[in-house]
């Protein structure tokens, strides 16, 4: 296996690695620009809806001793670990959306989007929102340890109501989380995803959206478009050097802003 992980390193290097266990980074090749990028410039055509009052969100409160210790930004917001994610946050700084992925499941996808979106929501000029576009993993919901919500992301594919009413307020720095719901049109979420950004977009402005998706070979390519770029981890030991490969080729090589060594058990 430690054969299969510099072969994997190699790959990646073009993009940056950056490992939150150990604090090991590799900057990207030269004449690569990976890690801070700036936002793409789209032209959206969007009905403006009649003004109305801002929709109140849940607030809920997390009791940090019950939290799973993956979860180290939260359990141990001091420890060297929980440091290199704010690192991370930083050097994504120029991206506003950012799709968390990797080629399959088990790589520690949910924690890596999780801690990152705690880590941004702890400068006091930034919010984050987690947004749950993973319908078929862990629930982030559980992993706080706060009941699964009606409203989310299934539910906005259906009714088409205000986003912000689906967010659910953490006494976690400003960190918000739009869970995944119930109901809806799974088939609709990319485009759904893409109309949700751009409205969050307007009434969060200074806000860090990860989107913990699903892995690549279960569509998170079809979301990579939607977003300003897409961190791939890849957990050490696990991954396949051939699916990796295949990860990237499939979420197209400019639109990865770096790579994230996950070594969590």
């Amino acid at each position: 296996r430690a054969s299969e992980v510099t072969k994997i390193e190699d790959l990646l290097k073009p993009y940056g690695i950056i490992s939150p266990e150990t604090g090991a980074f590799q900057q990207p090749k030269p004449g690569t620009q990976r890690w801070k990028v700036e936002p793409r410039t789209q032209t959206f055509h969007v009905f403006a809806r009649a003004a109305s009052p801002e929709p109140q969100s849940h607030v809920s409160s997390v009791n940090f001793r019950d939290l799973d210790p993956a979860i180290c930004t939260a359990r141990f917001p001091n420890s060297p670990r929980a440091g290199r994610y704010t690192t991370l946050a930083t050097r994504i700084g120029g991206s506003q959306a950012v799709l968390v992925t990797s080629a399959e499941r088990g790589e520690g996808r949910t924690s890596v989007a999780l801690n990152l979106a705690l880590a941004a929501a702890r400068s006091p000029s930034q919010e984050a929102i987690l947004v749950e576009a993973d319908l078929d993993g862990g629930s982030v919901s559980a992993m706080l340890g706060v009941p699964t919500a009606d409203l989310g992301l299934l539910s906005l594919l259906r009714d088409q109501s205000d986003p912000r009413a689906a967010l659910i307020k953490f006494d976690l720095g400003s960190f918000h989380l739009l869970p995944r719901g119930r109901g809806g049109d799974r088939s609709h979420i990319p485009e759904r995803l893409r109309d949700l950004l751009i409205e969050l977009r307007t009434h969060y402005p200074r806000a860090l959206f990860v989107i913990d998706g699903p892995p690549v070979r279960e569509g998170a390519a079809r979301l990579a478009p939607f977003v300003d770029g897409t961190l791939l981890v890849v957990r050490r030991g696990r991954s396949d050097r051939e699916e990796v490969a295949e990860s990237v080729a499939a979420l197209g090589r400019g639109r990865i802003l770096g790579a994230v060594f996950n070594e969590a058990h």
